[in-house]
This record gives C-alpha cells, sequence and structure tokens, in this order.
C-alpha cells in the first residue's frame, strides 16, 4: 500500500517500497494561489499531486464525476438503442473530457521571458 513519504517536512508524495513516484519539494508549490482561492501554511492541505503535477481537489473530484456520469449516460442510452456500448462509452468518456477541460481552465500563469543577450523569447 502506497504510504506518505517525506524527511522532516521538506518533500512529499508517494513512494511504494523504495520507489519514489511521485514528490515535490515545498518551495516548488505555489504559494500564491489556493483550490479556494485563500492564503493557507499548509501547502498539502490545497493541492493533491497527480503524475507529478498539482491538482485542486475540488476540481479534480468534479472532473471525475462529470466524466462518469457522460459515461453512463452514454452506456444508458447505447443500451437502450441496442447498439455497440464500447464506442459509446468512450464517446461519453471523451466528452466528459472535453466538459471538465473547458469548466475547470488551469490555474498556472506560464511567463515566457527573453534569452539573456539575444533579445528574443525562450
Amino acid at each position: 500500500m502506497p504510504r506518505p513519504a517525506g524527511r522532516s517536512g521538506a518533500r512529499f508524495g508517494v513512494t511504494v517500497g523504495r520507489t519514489r513516484i511521485c514528490g515535490m519539494s515545498e518551495t516548488e508549490i505555489p504559494a500564491e494561489v489556493t483550490a479556494s482561492g485563500t492564503p493557507t501554511a499548509d501547502p498539502e492541505a490545497r493541492y493533491v499531486e497527480v503524475w507529478n503535477d498539482l491538482v485542486s481537489p475540488r476540481d479534480l473530484t468534479w472532473s471525475i464525476v462529470i466524466c462518469a456520469a457522460t459515461t453512463a449516460l452514454a452506456l444508458g442510452i447505447a443500451t437502450a438503442l441496442h447498439v455497440q456500448e464500447f464506442f459509446w462509452g468512450l464517446g461519453g468518456a471523451v466528452l466528459g473530457f472535453v466538459v471538465s477541460a473547458v469548466v475547470f481552465t488551469p490555474k498556472r500563469e506560464v511567463r515566457i521571458t527573453g534569452q539573456a543577450g539575444t533579445g528574443q523569447a525562450a
């Protein structure tokens, strides 16, 4: 079973056996924005780490619910129409992904700066 990793609170993530799956140091976590929009001192309370990226637990939960609902609805329609459930279920999952991507936009700000001495953007 995965267990939380970390030495004296400097890093956190998930470790399975001796293999570190993911983790970030507390200095790498953006401090300006929290999941609820309010600052907090505890970085683990604001985000959940998924595939070495930090996401809002609220947005992640709603995205999963939206994808599950659209997939179940598409499967129900396919069963009622006696057509191929696989493709309808796949279409429902893709539809849920598109809806989630539109509703929950990224919270990051990407700034492109010029390289030193060249005067061009990186």
